[in-house]
């Protein structure tokens, strides 16, 4: 669901599936952190863990290990995300017109988790019930509806970066 307030995330493990509870922010119990378009890695400026990540362009079912040659950005908070934000520059786009925003096909996240192993991450959808509203419902419809993210994804509990 929706974190509510400025700052305030919603932290998620992609070893367990589960969501962490805000109690758990300081712990590396976490991998990923929501909060409106902003995704950031557990890593030394958001938490303890060694977390870092890289928008991969391609498919996900495509994306079958960690390429060698890849480099894991870190969250640099409030400057700078491992995942990118912005229209564009990251894993969504932003239509001013109708006031939504959808993800753009063919980028996957790849995560170096909080523990060091490794996951790629789809998001689907950031609408409730993933279901991105009509372009012509109301923006306070819109507006309620979003930061609901629907995603898939495949963790590697091995350790391995094959996926």
């Amino acid at each position: 669901g929706q974190p509510v307030g400025a700052g305030v995330y919603s932290f998620f493990s992609l070893e367990t599936n589960k969501w962490i509870p805000n109690s758990d922010s300081a712990t590396s119990k976490w991998d990923l952190a929501f909060s409106g378009t902003i995704i950031r890695v557990n890593n030394t400026t958001g938490g303890p863990g060694n977390g870092g990540a890289f928008v991969y362009v391609g498919t996900f079912d495509g994306l079958t290990s960690v390429p060698q040659d890849s480099v894991f950005r870190i969250d640099n908070h409030p400057t700078s995300y491992a995942i990118t934000k912005g229209s564009g520059k990251g894993w969504y786009n932003y239509d001013g017109a109708t006031n939504l925003l959808t993800p753009i096909p063919g980028r996957v996240l790849v995560i170096r988790t909080a523990s060091g192993k490794y996951a790629k991450v789809e998001i689907l959808n950031y609408y409730r019930g993933g279901v991105t509203p009509l372009a012509s419902a109301s923006d306070e419809i819109k507006i309620s509806e979003q930061r609901y993210y629907t995603f898939r994804y495949t963790y590697q509990s091995n350790g391995t970066t094959a996926f």
